[in-house]
């Protein structure tokens, strides 16, 4: 596999990783009817970073936008994702408690801003720094609704 390829591999890695997102919120939905709009509202939008990943994705291989070796280790968002798979497929049979999802949703997105997940994608393009900053704010926007909803819930 070429480095070009592995780099596309990474993207698309990300890309997978923001649905899995998603569909445990889409889970969570589920076992919390009472608060179905809010975690509802959070899977749609990992559904929409995802398809804006996979945009910068094709703009780096058509060249207008580059993807940072050096930021990026698939090993640990493949230990990410495992780990949302998991919960995901946890969660209908778990009594989890509402305090609980919202605590993991937090350290989930709080560990996309911290670790500068975003930061793979490098280059020039207004386009390109437009999306990154709408990432961003997107994932700052979640973490302060579930900071919200945690502090109403105490």
């Amino acid at each position: 596999m070429t480095a070009g390829e592995k780099q596309m591999d990474a993207a698309q890695m990300m890309a997978i990783h923001e649905e899995a997102i998603g569909e445990l919120y889409k889970a969570y939905a589920k076992l919390f009817p009472d608060h179905e709009g809010f975690w509802s509202g959070l899977a749609r939008e990992e559904t929409e970073h995802a398809a804006w990943i996979r945009n910068l994705a094709s703009k780096a291989e058509a060249g207008s936008a580059r993807l940072n070796q050096k930021r990026f280790r698939t090993e640990a968002i493949k230990t990410s994702l495992d780990y949302i798979k998991s919960l995901t497929a946890e969660a209908p049979g778990q009594k989890i408690k509402l305090m609980d999802a919202l605590s993991t949703a937090l350290d989930i997105e709080k560990a996309l801003i911290e670790r500068k997940y975003f930061e793979i994608f490098e280059g020039d393009s207004e386009e390109l720094k437009l999306t990154l900053e709408a990432l961003t704010r997107s994932t700052k926007a979640h973490i302060e609704r579930v900071q919200k909803a945690w502090a109403e819930q105490r």
